[in-house]
């Protein structure tokens, strides 16, 4: 397939979920999916207000990262009204952009992780450094067993407009990516920034990301005291 007529298929998709999101809008009132938005994606007031911009077009998105948004979107309007999203859109499991050859994400997904934390998938790798993947430690869930990639995130004004205004002036970021293993090589589950600049907080964050009730406790606290002083040095903490 061309690239001109990839873009097509996407802009047609789009075209399909925003009609979606509109009539659910009409039926249901701008408070209704107010209410269901923000219960479905935990986030404050200023973040649902951004969301809202994006929908509306009043902020320039990509179209693939637009589909990836307005997939996450439905998918969450869908699950408040028992409607069996795959079943009833029939949308390719993957697009240009989420299957390369070093990892792969559900489109859906990444537009939550992009709404909630202000990351996009591709760009966590794009805008890693030359070291991105060196540093990865293990957690775990009842479901799957999953790893953590830890990460720079050099922002720039090209990769910073989805970043909540007190990222956006940084240098760099601490990014943590809860990962699976996949064919391509490994499958995003989400990715979020760190507080690295307050020590209790950092090592919170760490206990919360380096888990597993199946190890012992003295396990995993020098499994998260070996990652907070690897990443110390990394990100030069004071």
């Amino acid at each position: 397939m061309s690239a001109k007529n990839i873009s097509n298929e996407i802009v047609e998709e789009n075209d399909s979920l925003t009609t979606f999101i509109n009539n659910y809008i009409s039926e249901n009132g701008k408070e209704n999916f107010s209410e269901t938005i923000n219960s479905k994606l935990q986030v404050s007031k200023d973040r649902y207000d951004f969301i809202v911009k994006i929908l509306t077009r009043n902020i320039k998105v990509d179209e693939f990262l637009m589909n990836d948004i307005l997939r996450c979107i439905v998918k969450k309007l869908c699950e408040s009204q028992g409607i069996d999203f795959p079943n009833t859109f029939k949308l390719p499991e993957n697009h240009l952009f989420s299957k390369a050859s070093l990892y792969e994400y559900d489109p859906a997904k990444n537009g939550q992780n992009i709404l909630k934390h202000g990351l996009d998938f591709g760009s966590v790798v794009s805008y890693g450094g030359a070291d991105y993947g060196r540093l990865i430690s293990y957690t775990n869930s009842e479901i799957e067993d999953r790893f953590v990639i830890f990460s720079k995130y050099y922002v720039d004004d090209k990769n910073n407009i989805f970043l909540s205004d007190d990222k956006k002036n940084e240098d760099f970021l601490c990014i943590a990516t809860i990962a699976t293993n996949a064919d391509s090589g490994f499958r995003f589950i989400s990715s979020r920034a760190l507080k690295v600049k307050n020590d209790k907080k950092f090592q919170l964050e760490l206990k919360n990301i380096i888990k597993d009730h199946n190890l012992d406790d003295s396990i995993m606290i020098g499994l998260r005291n070996g990652a907070y002083q690897i990443l110390s040095e990394y990100y030069k903490l004071k």
